[in-house]
């Protein structure tokens, strides 16, 4: 609600960026909640924004929204497509956030695409950009991304390590979200669960 609110309002005052943000943000909500098509609809919209108004380079955010969204749905063409363009476009920006943003997604879908080793080789290296940087919510996100790598490859003492890093970076940030995330990545260790379900 607070996000459709702020489409609105940006809209209303003719602020394209805050739009394009409120959008992506919008989307991700709906991808969460399963609804892929809206949250399509909204990240493509955001893309379109960015580049109408000549910042091609922040239109990396919403590809790799729309790189999310399509690894959700298990169509790993769409996501490879997306994540193609929001590489090609981060790649000379020397926006280090978004070299980040990049480098998680292609470990996430690595990982998704049966290939664990190169997921866990991006995900170290994204996570020690994140770390570099201080951005601590893709450096925890990343770590709970390469902690379930870790289990798939049978290696519960680094998949431990960095789980419970990623958990206590969210709870410092009051991310609930992200310690939910965390929370069920070490449950389905304990348990010897696939780390793919």
């Amino acid at each position: 609600a607070h996000f459709h609110r702020v489409v609105d309002l940006s809209r209303e005052l003719r602020q394209p960026w805050t739009t394009a943000d409120a959008l992506t943000n919008l989307g991700i909500v709906l991808s969460l909640q399963g609804d892929y098509a809206a949250a399509q609809s909204h990240f493509e919209e955001a893309f379109r924004i960015y580049q109408e108004r000549g910042s091609p380079v922040w239109s990396t955010d919403p590809l790799c929204a729309l790189t999310e969204n399509a690894i959700r749905q298990g169509d790993l063409p769409a996501a490879r497509s997306w994540l193609h363009d929001a590489t090609a476009r981060s790649a000379s920006s020397g926006i280090r956030w978004l070299h980040v943003l990049v480098g998680h997604f292609s470990g996430l879908l690595a990982y998704y695409e049966g290939q664990p080793e190169r997921a866990a080789t991006m995900l170290e290296e994204t996570a020690a950009l994140a770390r570099e940087h201080q951005f601590m919510p893709d450096l925890a996100r990343s770590l709970v991304a390469l902690g379930r790598v870790r289990h798939a490859q049978g290696d519960l003492h680094r998949a431990t390590a960095r789980l419970q890093e990623g958990l206590r970076l969210f709870q410092q940030m009051n991310h609930k979200l992200g310690a939910v995330t965390a929370l069920e990545a070490l449950a389905e260790l304990a348990l010897g669960t696939d780390a793919q379900n």
